[in-house]
């Protein structure tokens, strides 16, 4: 049931999102895309990076990006899951980086409720963490990424995904 709480916790993402965005392209960025499997996305997600700032071997990075569970819903329509994660994270390094972040994953899954008889989108917000290891290849904009990403959803306990991805810097 939608309550005042979870109303709070997404006016709150929403407005850091917000703030995180105007910030990022006020200021000449760098971006980047992964292709990741696992991670905060569920099963893996496409991405979207931008370089926030950096001092030297310090990098502050925003992250959004996009992800589905189930193409078809049970009476097999084409009716996907969609998952939203969002995050922000600090890498450490040049070509070897260290990486730790927090960030959110809002998701609208459609269920079948009884009452009404039909399928209504089940909106969720999972906070997450994610830290790793990411390499760049020498004299390329390629790295590859290895991560552990914890996650906390509605109602369950801490759940525990791990994550590879490939990404392209432009």
């Amino acid at each position: 049931m939608y309550n005042k709480f979870f109303a709070g916790k997404q006016c709150l993402a929403c407005l850091l999102f917000s703030l995180l965005s105007s910030y990022a392209f006020g200021q000449t960025s760098k971006y980047a895309a992964t292709i990741e499997a696992g991670g905060i996305g569920g099963y893996g997600s496409v991405n979207v990076e931008y370089t926030l700032d950096s001092i030297g071997k310090l990098a502050l990075t925003g992250r959004i990006g996009l992800s589905t569970y189930h193409l078809f819903d049970f009476k097999n329509s084409f009716n996907p899951d969609i998952i939203v994660p969002v995050s922000i994270h600090a890498a450490i390094g040049k070509r070897h980086q260290f990486i730790g972040g927090v960030g959110a994953s809002f998701s609208s899954m459609p269920e079948q409720h009884a009452s009404a008889n039909q399928l209504q989108p089940d909106l969720a917000f999972h906070l997450n963490a994610l830290f790793g290891y990411r390499l760049h290849a020498k004299n390329r904009n390629l790295f590859y990424s290895i991560l552990f990403t914890p996650f906390k959803s509605p109602n369950h306990p801490v759940r525990v995904w791990g994550a590879i991805s490939l990404g392209y810097a432009f």
